[in-house]
């Protein structure tokens, strides 16, 4: 178990916890998206097994379904077996592609009471301990309001998440020269 695991046990929180998962998705790689949700679905029973969750609902919204129903449809229960029942999930589609923000706002605003807020990108890996780790820490600390993750890219060389907001010409080297 990571050292910083151990946080989780002074879960002080006696009531029920609850984290609402968004993963928006437009044309995603299959098996990218399937392996974020294997991850998520380790992620949330060590979550639930280290006492730090009580339900969650994961909420995949498809972007590019042009109609209600989506090819993505029967893959969310797949991940999140039978004897999971404290675990909802959903698929929103025909919508169109609203952008990623307001899908997110889309998937959270049908979780209301959710304690926890999860934004998941579909193409993370995530460590089994980091949704426990989380959670203990925004319980643990009240003026805490956000965590990012420690990210790695495959070949494990850490990735810089945290940004400034940009100056005006590095979005025009952006634009103009990506490389």
């Amino acid at each position: 178990m990571p050292p910083h695991t151990s946080a989780l046990t002074a879960h002080a929180n006696p009531a029920a916890v609850s984290l609402a998962v968004s993963v928006v998705v437009f044309h995603p790689d299959r098996s990218w998206l399937e392996a974020t949700l294997s991850s998520l679905a380790e992620a949330l029973s060590f979550a639930r097994a280290a006492g730090v969750l009580d339900a969650a609902t994961v909420t995949l919204v498809d972007n590019a379904a042009a109609t209600p129903t989506s090819e993505f449809a029967g893959m969310l229960p797949s991940w999140f077996s039978a004897d999971a029942d404290w675990v909802q999930t959903r698929v929103l589609a025909g919508h169109g592609n609203i952008g990623y923000g307001a899908a997110n706002n889309l998937a959270f605003a049908q979780t209301p009471g959710a304690n926890f807020l999860l934004v998941l990108n579909p193409d993370v890996r995530m460590d089994r301990a980091a949704i426990a780790s989380s959670i203990a820490q925004l319980t643990l600390d009240p003026g805490c309001g956000m965590v990012t993750p420690v990210a790695d890219a495959p070949d494990g060389t850490p990735l810089f998440l945290v940004k400034g907001y940009p100056r005006v010409w590095v979005l025009a080297a952006r634009g103009f020269a990506p490389d």
